[in-house]
């Protein structure tokens, strides 16, 4: 019988090399064996066992198939092609794999572990956990087993789970990695303290460590300790200058603080160093929009960078449109959730004609809320797509057969706009998340209208065409179980009037600062109130106190408040503001329409561009376009008359509601048959170019 192995004797020596790591050596002794036997599983084997060592899976992988067509039978083969299938981050193949060596009789902790690994990026949680409790099982010794099992409790939000594994990980071995898992895991529990004292602890055992400078600086951001935040992401940057992920925390911390051209400039270098980030454009494009400084021209430029990298002209899909009775419209969004998009979203999902439209939802989240279960028995068809890469959303989307696909994020978190690069509907628009262009040629619509986008106004600053809705570009569905707010009266003299914003603070620029404290000196009995959306937000609130004290406003004059996790409480402090003030150049949206909602006028400066017009269209709609002001010595105008005059104020403030539910905002149902419209309107133009080009 012939063997195809060499002995024990002529493995000795590459057994050797591999203990000193003298892999180069190895492999060529492995090959000189080879020779000898070339049909020896064994070898082959342990070339690519050299190879993976050696960084080079493809050609491992190529060894190991031939071991694995020599022995078809043996399971550590699979295993390994499996490895090198997970270091080239094809976690679906890996587990394949894994899952073949398991059923050939491997239960090793090393394949249980992997595979839990492959699990968890995939989104396959409970697979996950089953295969980590396994390895668990033949290795209870092991910390990494305990942290990964932590980890894994993390992406599954179970915060109490979680914590008891990173402390076992803990207790068998102290590591960086699960002290900064440890206090990730307190600070969603609510202990931001002992969140910070662990991540201490890791920077004691290495201050050096990038990833925990960077981890400590996202938990002082939670606490709203910005300045605090900015230093640790800065040692991280530090201590590893192509940390691009802690480059653009230094952009989120400078943005966060009100300083918009230094936190460009930040996430600019970390698309220096990773220019494929979809989410540094994302957060270096919105950053653009808060500071007027920047051009029109600018801007552009910006956004068209995102679209020359993430639109796949090579790649496309070709799927030509057809007439057809019922169209089908595909809406791509990570918050199907308790969101402010679901405002302006449930009413339409709401109001669909199902007999002409059938609604696929993509949600970009592995959260789900009761918001998601309302929304979901208004689709028809249900996809999560946030574990599936872009390309294979896009293939879902085309093997769906959508016609319309609808981005409902721009450059917002969460957004999947390197999907829309493939181009896997016939038509696709974009709508509602964000009030600029997305860059991507390949998005053909923008839905907006004639008050925010005016036909005379340039097309140049668009990737997309702008298709103008007839009275609006949304509605807004208001929570009819809270009455308009109680402070409807006649303001008394003593008491003086409250102008109040509700609006991120990024938006209150100097040049805001400025307007307002034009305003606070105009009427000087009055108050501002300004609400933040952090729990705490010393960093940000003192130099906006500051800066107004500047302007000789009276600090006491200006109160700034935290944010109101209960909802109830939230719309309770309406009661406490007479007239609110829109920032700009961004405009607010949902925070106008809740204030308009709850009764309380909002004075609005109409600018040149979407981000700037909202405001300017959100109070024409409701019947008060006397509102808006066209500059900011208007708009102080505008604001102190209407301080001045109790009548008209209170008259206002009775009327906000009705006149709201009776405008296009308020027609739901009026509004979702203007923009079904609109989608039949770009399904026959297509149909109709795709009938004459052929």
């Amino acid at each position: 019988m012939t063997n195809h192995n060499p002995t024990r004797e002529q493995l000795v020596e590459i057994e050797k090399l591999f203990t000193a790591n003298r892999l180069p050596e190895a492999l060529t002794e492995i090959d000189a064996l080879i020779k000898i036997f070339e049909k020896s599983d064994l070898l082959h084997l342990t070339r690519g066992i050299c190879l993976i060592r050696m960084k080079h899976f493809d050609a491992a992988k190529s060894c190991l198939s031939t071991a694995a067509t020599l022995n078809p039978k043996k399971p550590e083969i699979f295993f390994q092609i499996g490895v090198c299938h997970m270091q080239s981050k094809n976690a679906k193949e890996a587990i394949a794999h894994f899952q073949h060596a398991i059923s050939l009789g491997l239960d090793s902790f090393a394949v249980h572990f992997r595979a839990a690994i492959c699990f968890e990026k995939l989104g396959g949680y409970h697979d996950a956990l089953r295969s980590i409790k396994k390895a668990i099982m033949i290795d209870s010794s092991n910390s990494d087993a305990f942290n990964q099992l932590g980890a894994i409790y993390l992406s599954l939000r179970e915060w109490e789970s979680a914590k008891p594994c990173f402390e076992k990980a803990l207790e068998l071995s102290e590591s960086g990695v699960s002290l900064s898992n440890l206090a990730v895991t307190q600070m969603m529990l609510g202990e931001p303290e002992k969140a910070i004292d662990a991540i201490k602890r890791a920077i004691q055992i290495d201050p050096t460590d990038a990833y925990v400078h960077d981890t400590l600086g996202t938990i002082y951001m939670e606490t709203g300790a910005i300045l605090k935040a900015l230093e640790e992401f800065r040692l991280a940057v530090k201590y590893r200058p192509d940390f691009a992920e802690a480059l653009s925390h230094i952009g989120g911390a400078l943005l966060r603080l009100r300083r918009t051209k230094e936190a460009v400039q930040a996430y600019e270098k970390a698309l220096s160093v990773n220019p494929h980030d979809p989410e540094f454009h994302n957060n270096r494009n919105l950053a653009l929009n808060y500071d007027s400084s920047f051009s029109a021209a600018v801007i552009f430029q910006k956004h068209q960078e995102f679209g020359e990298i993430f639109d796949r002209p090579s790649d496309r899909f070709q799927r030509p449109p057809r007439p057809k009775e019922k169209l089908r419209i595909g809406y791509i969004s990570a918050d199907f959730r308790k969101h402010s998009v679901n405002y302006f979203l449930e009413p339409v999902l709401r109001n669909h004609d199902s007999d002409s439209f059938e609604i696929f939802c993509y949600h970009n989240s592995n959260i789900e809320d009761a918001v998601t279960l309302t929304l979901k028995q208004f689709a028809d068809q249900w996809r999560t797509i946030k574990n599936l890469t872009d390309e294979q959303a896009a293939q879902l989307v085309n093997d769906d057969q959508v016609d319309i696909l609808v981005d409902l994020s721009g450059h917002t978190n969460g957004s999947r706009l390197p999907v829309f690069g493939f181009k896997p509907a016939p038509i696709q628009c974009t709508w509602l998340g964000y009030p600029n262009t997305t860059g991507l040629k390949t998005i053909d619509y923008r839905l907006t209208d004639e008050l925010t986008d005016p036909s005379a106004g340039s097309d140049r600053y668009y990737t997309e065409t702008r298709f103008r809705i007839d009275g609006g570009f949304s509605c807004y569905q208001g929570d009819v179980s809270v009455g308009p707010a109680n402070r409807i009266r006649q303001p008394k003299s003593t008491s003086g009037i409250t102008f109040g914003c509700f609006n991120n603070l990024i938006k209150v620029t100097d040049e805001v600062i400025e307007v307002w404290s034009t305003i606070l000196h105009n009427v000087p009995s009055a108050r501002l109130i300004l609400k933040t959306g952090l729990s705490r937000a010393n960093d940000l609130v003192e130099p906006i106190v500051e800066q107004f004290s500047r302007a000789g406003v009276d600090p006491e004059r200006i109160n700034i408040k935290s944010r109101i996790e209960d909802w109830a409480e939230h719309v309770k402090l309406y009661d406490e503001i007479d007239i609110g003030l829109d920032p700009f150049p961004y405009n607010g949206t949902t925070t106008t329409c809740e204030a308009l909602w709850m009764g309380v006028p909002v004075i609005v400066l109409a600018g040149n561009n979407h981000v700037s017009r909202v405001g300017h269209s959100l109070v024409t709609q409701v019947g008060y376009p006397e509102l808006s002001a066209d500059t900011t010595q208007g708009y102080v105008t505008i604001a102190t008359e209407l301080a001045n005059d109790e009548n008209r104020l209170s008259s206002i403030k009775n009327n906000l509601r009705p006149r709201m539910q009776a405008s296009s905002l308020g027609d739901h149902g009026g509004f979702t048959d203007k923009l079904e419209t609109a989608y039949k309107t770009m399904w026959k133009k297509l149909c109709a170019e795709s009938s004459f080009n052929t």
